[in-house]
């Protein structure tokens, strides 16, 4: 009898042995499976005597931050997208261009899936190279592993990180600008009006730039592609037109400006906001602006509405 009772402690024992044994080898798989994702600290390019100087006191965690990701693009494939020519009722297949420019769907999913916690806002651009981000402070500030803190520096305050921000590095490595994460550069002016009755004038904030970059294209450029050349050669160029815009971010007031300059635009620009202002300023809307002032230089007016939108489905709230 004492050796059977021997015989099953031993037994016993050696069957919790091996389950800790498992257990333990089981546990070591799981957490060699998922490692923490590395994480890079962001640039936001504000100059070093800002960020030293003195506190305020912190930013408030309702505070309502609007941050902007454009994520870089691979020069080659803008190349050849600028060497395909479309034929006459050719579909343009913008969804296969952006899926090509922009960030893929398992980038898009990993991104959403680090900005997770909920009172978090993402909105991805149709060409998938811009990322809106809509947060308070003080959720972003738990995610991106900092807080935000209130400077007072030459005169005025800004917001910005008290520490450098972190994102996991695959995003930091995608990333090519980011806005919002501070207010140390002033933000766009959205609503405006401009008028040229009799030529252009540049802003008086700024001096003129007509020097554009080496692969711009000139509204010459943009003319003959679109056969607005043959319109020139006829002496139209928009006399007696009214041109509306209908947008949904507001725009660069500086750089409009200063294309209008440059281009001898004569006409009457206008911005209205429509159902609230737009929530920031995009180049998207800029450009919008800049091509048909550059198409029909001398219309009667041009007018842009820039729109908070706002969706209603039946049933839901």
């Amino acid at each position: 009898m004492r050796l059977l009772r021997k015989a099953y402690h031993t037994k016993v024992v050696h069957l919790s042995a091996l389950f800790l044994t498992l257990f333990f080898s089981l546990a070591s798989l799981v957490s060699c499976s998922q490692p923490p994702p590395p994480y890079t600290s962001i640039n936001l390019g504000i100059p070093a005597a800002a960020l030293q100087s003195p506190v305020k006191g912190p930013l408030p965690d309702t505070t309502q931050l609007n941050v902007g990701i454009t994520f870089k693009i691979d020069p080659r494939l803008l190349n050849q997208a600028d060497h395909q020519k479309l034929q006459p009722g050719q579909s343009s297949n913008l969804a296969a261009l952006a899926k090509r420019l922009g960030i893929d769907d398992a980038t898009y999913q990993k991104i959403k899936q680090f900005f997770n916690p909920q009172g978090i806002v993402l909105s991805l651009s149709k060409l998938r190279t811009h990322l809106s981000i809509q947060a308070q402070a003080g959720t972003l500030a738990k995610v991106l592993q900092t807080s935000f803190v209130i400077h007072q520096y030459k005169g005025r305050t800004f917001y910005a990180p008290a520490t450098p921000p972190k994102v996991p590095t695959f995003l930091a490595n995608s990333i090519d600008a980011i806005t919002g994460l501070d207010n140390y550069s002033k933000p766009p002016v959205h609503a405006m009006h401009i008028t040229y009755p009799q030529g252009s004038h540049v802003s008086q904030h700024a001096a003129q730039d007509c020097s554009p970059d080496d692969q711009t294209l000139f509204p010459g450029d943009v003319a003959t592609a679109y056969g607005y050349n043959s319109l020139y050669q006829r002496g139209l160029h928009g006399e007696n037109m009214t041109i509306n815009l209908v947008e949904i971010d507001g725009s660069y007031k500086d750089d409009i400006q200063n294309y209008l300059s440059c281009i001898h635009f004569k006409g009457h620009l206008s911005f209205v906001n429509v159902d609230g202002a737009p929530s920031d300023g995009q180049g998207e809307s800029t450009l919008d602006v800049q091509m048909i002032a550059g198409l029909a230089r001398r219309p009667r007016s041009m007018c842009t509405r820039p729109m908070a939108m706002r969706t209603t489905i039946p049933g839901r709230k």
